[in-house]
Order: C-alpha cells, then sequence, then structure tokens
C-alpha cells in the first residue's frame, strides 16, 4: 500500500500523512489529559482544604463552648461565695449590735438601780433604812450577777457563730487568692485544723495539702 505524504510548504520536507495525523492525535490527547487530570487534583485540593477548614472550625467551636461553659461555672461560684461573704458579715454586724445592745442595756438597768438606792437612802436616815438599803443592795448584787449571767451565756452562745464566721471569711478568702486549688471544711467534731487546702498544679493534679487554723484567742495550744 502507498503511503500517502505532503510537503511542507516552507521547507519542502516530505512527511507522511498517517504519522502526522498520529502525532496530531497523541498531541492533543496529551494535552486533554493534562488538563484533565489538572482540574481533578485542583477539585480534589478543594476539597481537602474544606473538609480541613470544617475540622479546623469544629474543633475551635466546641473548645470555645467548653471554654464558655467553665467560664460560665467560675462566674456562678464567684457570685455564690459573694453572696455567702455579704450574708456571713451581715451576720456579724447583727452579733455585734446585739452585744452591744445587751452591754448598754446592763449599764442601764445598774444605774437605775444605783439611782433608786441613792434616792433612797437619802430620805430614810434610820436602821429600817439602812436595812432597807442593805436589802437593796442584795437585790442589786442579785440583779448584777443574774445580768451578768445573761451576759455570759450570751457570749458562749456567740463563741460558735464567731468561730464559723472567722473560718468562712478564711475560706473565702483562701479560694479566692487560689481558685484552681480546693479548699475543704474539716466535718464537725473531728479534732484538729479548721480547713484542708489540696493544691493543684496547672493540669489539676494533686501536689500537696495545707492546714489551715484560724483563732481568735491569747493563748495557742499546738
Amino acid at each position: 500500500m502507498t503511503k500517502q505524504t505532503i510537503s511542507c510548504p516552507k521547507c519542502n520536507h516530505v512527511i507522511q500523512l498517517d504519522e502526522a495525523l498520529s502525532t496530531d492525535i497523541k498531541n492533543q490527547l496529551e494535552t486533554q489529559f493534562s488538563q484533565d487530570f489538572k482540574k481533578k487534583l485542583d477539585a480534589e485540593k478543594i476539597k481537602m482544604w474544606e473538609i480541613a477548614q470544617k475540622k479546623a472550625t469544629e474543633k475551635i467551636n466546641t473548645e470555645l463552648k467548653d471554654l464558655q461553659e467553665t467560664t460560665k461555672e467560675k462566674d456562678k461560684q464567684i457570685q455564690e461565695m459573694r453572696e455567702h461573704e455579704l450574708e456571713i458579715r451581715k451576720e456579724k454586724r447583727q452579733l455585734d449590735e446585739e452585744k452591744k445592745n445587751l452591754k448598754l442595756e446592763v449599764e442601764r438597768k445598774l444605774d437605775q438601780e444605783r439611782e433608786k438606792i441613792s434616792q433612797q437612802a437619802k430620805k430614810e436616815a434610820s436602821e429600817e433604812t439602812h436595812l432597807k438599803m442593805a436589802e437593796k443592795d442584795k437585790q442589786m448584787e442579785q440583779l448584777r450577777k443574774s445580768l451578768e449571767d445573761a451576759k455570759r451565756k450570751s457570749e458562749q452562745g456567740s463563741m460558735q457563730i464567731q468561730g464559723d464566721v472567722q473560718e468562712d471569711d478564711l475560706k473565702i478568702i483562701l479560694s479566692n487568692a487560689y481558685p484552681s486549688d480546693s479548699v475543704e471544711d474539716v466535718p464537725a467534731g473531728v479534732r484538729g485544723a479548721d480547713l484542708v487546702k489540696t493544691v493543684k498544679t496547672p493540669f489539676g493534679q494533686k501536689a500537696g495539702v495545707i492546714l489551715w487554723e484560724s483563732k481568735n484567742t491569747k493563748a495557742w495550744s499546738d
């Protein structure tokens, strides 16, 4: 079979027609394949990038939500501690006011009795007056003892409250100063300190324990 040829109009080079067509078709196929492959590769890259962006956004949203929940819980705890502190301070002010009023009432009654006795003594100069005066003295002494007993019982009753208030104040101070640590009350009836503070690392691990004791006293016993 005779091969068909053509001559190049510029250089007169003879080119076989079937070879030229084969090369041209091959070049076109290679170009088309290269373009299709590039498009598919670009589309795959875009898809992978979009997936990575979505996962990153989901992770950030999850961490942000967790942080917001933690912050909200911390704010709630701080608000509760503040309200508790305000209530304790209010009770302490009321207790101090009651003690002052009781002391003032005792002094008033003593002054009234002294004034009565003084007036009676001025009116009476006889033995009977002396006996009545002695009786009044006895009554005043009994009244003074009764008032002192009442005052002492009131102070004894308030010692426990004062101790609880002082312990709560210390707990609030420690909790505010070391928010990452755990501050717990020692159960009632257990000998030892008032508070147990568990020191924690920034990662929440237990690092040690500190015992805290607070007293308003002149004498200290180990």
